[in-house]
């Protein structure tokens, strides 16, 4: 789903996220809109699941996009570096390992009969394996 950049990247310098989103449905679903939003958090115990999430995300994510069943698409984006001149305490909690980024979000969209439908998504970054794996959560991921 999501292509890691290595751990220097995010301490140093902006990076991209590439998301893939596949329609697995039997009919063609349009996005009505859609929402990225990326935390850095404790690993074992996310500050976002103790208090509401800011509407701080990337918006309209894929707005007016249309997928037939069986496609997929990709969505860009690029993100800020934790700085340690901005953020010296998250940076070295970054360096030894005691958090790592989230990424939160939702899609609104609906399928060829016209029924609305909302999948929300959580993403934990494991830095062993260089991938974003399920945050099992039923508040952040479901689907309709």
């Amino acid at each position: 789903m999501v292509m890691i950049p290595d751990d220097k990247v995010l301490i140093y310098n902006p990076f991209e996220i590439y998301i893939e989103v596949a329609n697995r449905g039997n009919s063609p679903a349009k996005v009505d809109s859609g929402n990225l939003t990326f935390f850095i958090s404790h690993k074992d115990n996310p500050e976002f699941m103790q208090k509401p999430i800011p509407d701080n995300g990337i918006q309209d994510v894929l707005r007016g996009e249309i997928l037939n069943p069986g496609c997929e698409c990709s969505y860009k984006t690029t993100c800020s570096p934790i700085s340690a001149q901005s953020d010296l305490k998250t940076a070295l909690e970054w360096q030894h390992g005691l958090v790592t980024v989230y990424l939160l979000g939702y899609f609104l969209y609906q399928d060829g009969g016209g029924n609305r439908y909302k999948t929300a998504f959580c993403r934990r970054l494991d830095r062993t394996k260089r991938q974003f794996t399920i945050v099992d959560h039923p508040d952040y991921e479901y689907a309709d």
